[in-house]
């Protein structure tokens, strides 16, 4: 049987807890067009390369409750004491259909 302790002595079975999730995640990128970075010909083609470097924060907080009490069971332990920062991003490959000016 697995059993979840919280650094006292109290445990109880996986199966007679439920956990409350919060998240709030929000990312700001921006799109760097790397077709500019080869002259003014590759900016004009039809094929387009994107990189979208992004910054992240997330708020994160977990509580575990009894099942059959419905009263707290963890200290909120889990909870990060600030906003958590992420680095990441994208790398996209576009093909455009229409031509140049189609659309005007």
């Amino acid at each position: 049987m697995t059993l979840y302790g919280h650094g006292t002595d109290a445990s109880l079975a996986y199966g007679e807890l439920y956990s409350q999730i919060s998240v709030v995640s929000a990312g700001l990128g921006l799109d760097v067009y790397l077709n500019r970075l080869f002259g003014s010909r590759a900016a004009d083609s039809r094929f387009q390369a994107i990189l979208t470097p992004t910054v992240y924060g997330q708020f994160f907080s977990a509580t575990l409750h009894d099942k059959l009490s419905d009263e707290k069971f963890s200290d909120g332990s889990t909870k990060p004491a600030t906003l958590s920062l992420g680095l990441g991003g994208a790398l996209a490959l576009r093909y455009r259909i229409a031509p140049l000016g189609a659309c005007n």
